[in-house]
């Protein structure tokens, strides 16, 4: 089954009053296009994350996941995985530039007798 196919099940779904669970996407025009869903593993490498951080991100409400039927999976829209990305890179200070020109050390000289007697 297609995620376009799901999302009209969905809808269906939503219509009868069947859903479940209340964070998931559930109308066409919030989901988006079918190219637009990364699953956990790919939304954890566009994170940063383990997998398993995504899935409580989820749990815990703060990303959306579509869930597929069958199998349960889960699916993330781009959209909301860039913005979350966007969160929690902002929380750092940003990029320092680096100077053009490394300044080379100076040569070291060995300790003679009159520095130990200052």
């Amino acid at each position: 089954m297609s995620t376009i196919e799901f999302v009209k099940v969905r809808e269906e779904q939503d219509a009868a009053g069947e859903t479940k669970d209340a964070t998931e996407h559930t109308s066409a025009q919030e989901v988006g296009d079918a190219t637009e869903f990364v699953n956990v593993r790919d939304a954890a490498k566009r994170l940063g994350v383990h997998e398993n951080t995504v899935r409580n991100l989820e749990k815990h409400g703060q990303l959306k996941a579509v869930r597929l039927p069958g199998s349960g999976f889960r699916r993330f829209r781009k959209q909301d995985i860039e913005r979350m990305r966007k969160e929690m890179w902002s929380q750092f200070a940003p990029d320092t530039p680096m100077p053009a020109k490394r300044s080379k050390p100076s040569k070291r000289s060995p300790l003679t007798d009159e520095d130990y007697d200052a």
